[in-house]
């Protein structure tokens, strides 16, 4: 039975006029016990675990730390890498935005746009 078909026993009752109790709760111990047991279990579970950890660092602490270094440096190297390649995409993007300006200029018959293109060596050359 649920607290809530409980609660409506209680409010409604046999007799129809007693005092509400739905707030009572009459097996409030088995609830206790029964939250008691999973939580029991759960410690268990973690125990278990602390002492896996506790021996995989005494067998193979060492190859452990080693190989989540070697983890962590090629992720970061990774990201390192494609945060370089998102730099030249920007770069290209931003080169790509001058192109469009300098085509308009062109179409226009703007003399400035006419003049010689910008060298993007000159550019690459100013960021490094």
């Amino acid at each position: 039975m649920s607290e809530h078909d409980q609660d409506d026993q209680c409010t409604q009752g046999s007799r129809g006029n007693g005092p509400d109790t739905g707030f009572l709760d009459f097996e409030l111990h088995k609830v206790m016990f029964d939250e008691a047991e999973s939580l029991v279990r759960e410690a268990y579970r973690e125990l278990i675990k602390d002492a896996a950890k506790r021996r995989l660092e005494q067998r193979w602490g060492e190859r452990i730390t080693a190989l989540a270094n070697l983890a962590v440096d090629e992720a970061m190297a990774d990201a390192d890498a494609n945060l370089q390649i998102q730099a030249l995409i920007e770069a290209r993007n931003q080169a790509r935005q001058s192109l469009d300006a300098r085509v308009q200029g062109i179409v226009r018959g703007e003399s400035s746009a006419i003049a010689d293109p910008p060298d993007p060596d000159a550019d690459a050359d100013a960021d490094s």
